[in-house]
């Protein structure tokens, strides 16, 4: 069984860094935010435990901006006690005319304290511009973020404030960013959870300079021990960026 899990690893590994492509151009306004959803909504694993979860999504675009369609993917792995290492990418991506591959990212993310229905937790990512020409960032970007959460009975809340020093086009060539996000979880069972969430993110230089914030909510259901479903709406708050937008999740955990 161990073995299976290692070569199951090593496939999956080797599929995400068999997408490596030169650099070339950029990305949307909100695929950061995104991006940083799929990595911090992701569940706890348990020591020794895997995670493979697969996340098609549409987005649509206040702007004049074509939808955006992917097929996301993100493999995350319990390798000690309290530290989990992950790797993902929006994987193939369809914005008219354009279809191809995505950047990857990869990183950890350390539980340092977990006491009194209180957490703490320190994630670290960074984003390698390895995607087809229409879906790349322009440089590689790493994103460090401090996540706070408290379990109150069926409820839990949890707080996120990070910063991601930005690849640019225009001006400067790099940037530093702030993230913030909040997220409310209600648990009422073991099959069921229910959630509502806001983050953002600013400012983006590569667009206008400004902001982009959204607010969503999102269902899981618990099929198994080792598998569940989940839907995510989301609704962008800014002027230009993301409109009503929806994902799907499928997590798969041995």
């Amino acid at each position: 069984m161990e073995t299976k899990k290692v070569l199951l690893v090593m496939t999956i590994l080797m599929l995400f860094a068999g997408t490596t492509t030169p650099w070339i151009s950029s990305a949307q306004d909100d695929r950061p935010t995104l991006r940083k959803i799929t990595q911090e909504k992701s569940q706890d694993l348990k020591e020794g435990q895997f995670l493979l979860e697969m996340t098609p999504c549409y987005y649509k675009y206040k702007t004049d901006s074509e939808d955006w369609m992917n097929m996301g993917l993100f493999f995350k792995a319990n390798v000690a006690p309290s530290l989990e290492i992950g790797i993902g990418s929006d994987f193939l991506s369809y914005q008219n005319p354009d279809f191809g591959l995505s950047d990857i990212y990869a990183g950890a993310k350390w539980k340092f304290y977990a006491k009194n229905d209180w957490t703490l937790a320190i994630s670290g990512y960074i984003l390698f511009p390895t995607g087809d020409k229409a879906f790349r960032e322009p440089g590689i970007e790493p994103t460090l973020t401090l996540l706070v959460s408290r379990t109150l009975g069926a409820w839990e809340i949890s707080l996120s404030v990070g910063s991601t020093y930005a690849a640019d086009e225009q001006g400067d060539p790099n940037y530093l960013d702030l993230e913030m996000g909040i997220e409310v979880d209600y648990t009422p069972d073991a099959k069921n959870s229910f959630s509502i969430f806001s983050t953002g993110y600013g400012p983006d230089q590569r667009i206008d300079g400004g902001h982009r914030s959204l607010v969503g909510t999102s269902y899981t259901r618990t099929l198994t021990d080792h598998q569940s479903l989940g839907i995510m709406f989301m609704k962008g708050l800014s002027s230009r960026g993301m409109d009503w937008s929806s994902l799907l999740t499928y997590s798969l955990t041995f």
